[in-house]
Order: structure tokens, then sequence, then C-alpha cells
């Protein structure tokens, strides 16, 4: 399946790109996506105008670990197939206590409830605000 990122360009729907670009300042993305297309990935980003690096709260790659080797790249947590909330958890491990002071809340979207459920539990569990 991710064979086909390789050929394919993202489009948004409806005015999806809008709303990302109003909420930069203050997003984190977060995607399933596995390490080989961490570059194309960030490519068709580009491509549409959406740079999440300009704001990211870690300036430096990172690994990221659970089960399988994670990564954040350019404002970018590539979970690799890992649980979600663990990574995301994992990853905020490693920005400084004043930048983590700042999130009030995590407001997470997701196309599979499964991943919802897991940011949730891991929000829960670490005192943090969930929408």
């Amino acid at each position: 399946m991710e064979v086909i990122h390789q050929f394919i360009d993202l489009k948004t729907i409806h005015n999806s790109d809008q709303i990302i670009h109003t909420l930069q300042n203050s997003v984190i993305a977060l995607t399933n996506r596995s390490l080989p297309i961490i570059k194309r990935t960030i490519e068709q980003l580009n491509n549409i105008g959406i740079h999440f690096s300009k704001t990211a709260p870690l300036k430096k790659d990172a690994d990221l670990f659970d089960t399988h080797k994670a990564k954040y790249v350019n404002g970018i947590i590539f979970s690799a197939h890992n649980d979600k909330g663990k990574i995301l958890f994992n990853f905020l491990s490693k920005i400084t206590p004043e930048d983590l002071k700042k999130i009030k809340r995590i407001i997470f979207i997701d196309d599979r409830l499964n991943h919802v459920k897991s940011v949730e539990l891991a929000a829960l569990q670490n005192n943090f605000r969930f929408r």
C-alpha cells in the first residue's frame, strides 16, 4: 500500500488546507506512515503549501521507539505503525519543559477510531486535556 505514495500527490478536501494554515502555529502532525516514505511525505505536503517545520516544538529530528522504530522529522511524527498515543508521548518527553507547559490540550483527528482512542488514553494517563 505505501508504495503508491511514491507516485501520487496529496490533495486537500474542502478547506482543510486553510484550516491547517490557520492552526499551523499550534499543530503537530502525527501520521502512521512508515520511515521509507518520510521524504516523499514531506515533499507531498510542501507541494500543497503545508510546512509543519515552521513552528515545530523540536527543531531537530528525533528517533522515537515503541514496538518499531518511529521518527520525528520536520515537525511531523511518523509513527510507523506503532501505537500513536505511545509515540506521541514519547515525542513529548523530548521537548523542553517550557514548551511542554504551552500545551493546554490535545485535539486529535484521525480516520481510525482505534488511533483516536489510543491518543485519548495516553493523554489521560499523562494528565492532558483531550478533545
